[in-house]
């Protein structure tokens, strides 16, 4: 799928110092949950995302051109135990959920994917 970077991030990604973060949306039955990997909270998209530094990870993000199905993968480790109480009490399976990528200088960001949760380990 092809997409189109905002002139704003690709002008800070020429930075010598930036900030890139990534922001994820994941919708449960009880809630969409928002965490950035970031520090205290950060309006995106007129949403509010939770900081979460270094306790969010994410990886495998990968671009295609045909059909063919991709994933990611998201780690949190020393999260809120009311977020974990979520995950494991509500069902997760084709919920919806989506990765955005920014640059903290930078009110623009790139959904860099959208689909549906599948697998919780």
């Amino acid at each position: 799928m092809s997409r189109s970077i905002p002139a704003a991030i690709v002008t800070a990604l020429g930075q010598e110092e930036i900030s890139p973060f990534y922001a994820v949306e994941l919708n449960f039955d009880g809630g969409t949950i928002r965490l950035w990997t970031g520090f205290g909270d950060r309006v995106i998209d007129g949403q509010t995302y939770i900081g979460t530094g270094s306790l969010l990870s994410v990886a495998g993000i990968e671009e295609a051109a045909d059909l063919s199905a991709k994933g990611a993968s998201l780690t949190l480790s020393g999260i809120d135990q009311s977020i974990v109480s979520i995950a494991l009490q509500e069902p997760y399976q084709g919920r919806s959920a989506r990765i955005l990528f920014g640059v903290t200088e930078v009110n623009d960001f790139v959904e860099v994917f959208a689909g549906l949760m599948d697998t919780m380990t």
